[in-house]
């Protein structure tokens, strides 16, 4: 619960200078009073404006129903073709995306508090809904010991993140290491093949590059997330042959509201070719069996 705490805390603060979408979101949420339905602000989404990469973000968002809140203040009026177009390109996105929008502008608080209390009745009768089909899924924050206890598996479609090598290594390849910092090693506990666990960190982009972010090694991924691309900034390794070693593969990351780096599995990659020291790797696999310590 104290997870949830310290979530909430930040996720309901994110937005600045945005004082009309910080009353709607947060009024939203205290109305809706419950625990178990799990909010995201300022939630990114990728789509191309121009034929050019790009992104928007969210107002308001829960993955548990895929519904997203806007909160319309007055520059909206002028750019109601650009908003349709951005839904457009959100349910493309995120497939069965339901927007509603919340509408600030020439209304009185009265009405705007109406409009919530209509929007917050909504939410829980789609919660209440998924409850009756028995497909709700409540949020829960659990460590991954608990999340793998009855599970003999993990795939890239498990919501769950690691706070170390260590512990990833302990829980999935039951390894009994006590301080295991190594990003590349062998998995031990594997005997009739060489495979080896992979703990890349994602370069970071700086000045419109994307730059190394840990001793020159740069890390990018495709949106898809099944193509990793690396090459290291000091040349090093760059004149070496690739193998065709396995790599379990758990790529770092940083949560963009907690600020905490962490490990999410992204599945079994194998090189596949280097061009001018830069190597490509494919996923193979979409899951592992997990070996029992």
């Amino acid at each position: 619960m104290e997870d949830k705490k310290e979530y909430l805390i930040k996720t309901l603060s994110r937005t600045k200078r945005k004082d009309y979408e910080n009353y709607v979101i947060n009024r939203i949420y205290c109305k809706l009073d419950d625990l178990d339905i799990k909010p995201m602000t300022q939630k990114y989404v990728k789509r191309y404006i121009n034929n050019k990469k790009g992104y928007c973000l969210i107002d308001l968002y829960f993955p548990q129903f895929n519904i997203g809140i806007e909160c319309d203040e007055p520059h909206h009026i002028t750019q109601q073709e650009n908003d349709k177009l951005r839904t457009e390109d959100i349910i493309q996105e995120l497939g069965n995306y339901v927007e509603k929008r919340i509408i600030i502008y020439n209304k009185s608080i009265i009405d705007i508090n109406s409009d919530i209390d209509k929007l917050v009745q909504y939410i829980q009768n789609v919660k209440n809904e998924q409850i009756k089909n028995g497909i709700f899924k409540k949020w829960e924050l659990l460590t991954p010991k608990e999340y793998f206890k009855n599970k003999n598996k993990i795939t890239i479609y498990d919501d769950i993140e690691f706070a170390t090598i260590n512990e990833t290594s302990n829980l999935i390849f039951g390894t009994n290491y006590k301080g295991q910092q190594q990003a590349w090693f062998q998995i031990k506990t594997i005997q009739n093949e060489k495979i080896m666990a992979w703990f890349p960190q994602l370069a970071i982009e700086k000045d419109n590059t994307m730059v190394a972010s840990s001793n020159g090694w740069n890390n990018t991924i495709n949106d898809e997330k099944d193509t990793i691309f690396e090459y290291n900034e000091y040349g090093k390794n760059a004149n070496n042959d690739i193998d065709n070693l396995k790599r379990i593969t758990f790529m770092k990351i940083k949560d963009k509201i907690t600020n905490k780096s962490s490990y999410r599995f992204l599945g079994v990659f194998i090189p596949t070719n280097k061009i001018n020291g830069k190597v490509t790797y494919k996923r193979i696999e979409t899951e592992f069996e997990i070996i029992k310590g």
